[in-house]
């Protein structure tokens, strides 16, 4: 694979990292075939809108999506496909949502991924830990006459739960208790999930 990536970004947030004000968009677009043996061309968006509810309340909408097509009468290879679970579409596998045969999950080539979360700083200033509430809705799907007879329609899946942030002296640390809403029987699910990294 030999590709170029540009990416766009307007970004008007208060802060990077615990935002409560303003939105950040961003378009990233990757054409691979400069070179190389694989043809395609994979776009996604992102967009996150902050606001401060309250005193001690912040909300964030936030909304993604992509698609990734081949060229040239070329077929985009299975390692440029979209992928959720983890901390994208929280109480699933990180990977394991979406087009799967056998033990084999393939993600797809079109997927979308919206949530709402509510922050809430706790009074710990000396921990400075923060509890965010989420609902997650998302899916991925889309595949080509490579994979046979796969199950890749866009069913919707969906999540809430609780994911705690840890700003601690090694980094910042997430805790996520998620329930399940939606999902289909393929999918592998992930109640709890630890990771780190900001991504209120």
């Amino acid at each position: 694979i030999s590709a170029v990536t540009n990416k766009l970004t307007y970004d008007i947030r208060n802060s990077p990292f615990k935002p409560s004000s303003g939105s950040l968009t961003e378009f990233n677009s990757t054409i691979a075939g400069l070179g190389g043996t694989s043809y395609y061309i994979k776009n996604r968006f992102d967009y996150r809108k902050y606001k401060k509810l309250s005193k001690r309340f912040v909300g964030a909408f936030k909304f993604e999506a992509g698609h990734v097509n081949g060229y040239n009468d070329k077929y985009a290879p299975i390692s440029a496909n979209f992928k959720l679970g983890g901390k994208k579409l929280r109480g699933f596998r990180s990977g394991k949502v979406g087009p799967k045969s056998g033990d084999s999950y393939y993600g797809g080539q079109y997927y979308y991924l919206t949530s709402l979360e509510t922050n809430l700083d706790l009074p710990l200033d000396e921990y400075d830990i923060t509890s965010v509430f989420f609902i997650d809705v998302g899916s991925v799907w889309g595949l080509d006459e490579r994979y046979g007879a796969v199950n890749d329609d866009a069913e919707l899946r969906s999540s809430t739960g609780v994911n705690v942030l840890w700003d601690s002296a090694i980094g910042p640390i997430n805790l996520i208790y998620s329930k399940v809403l939606s999902k289909e029987s393929t999918d592998s699910l992930d109640s709890f999930y630890f990771d780190i990294g900001y991504n209120f």
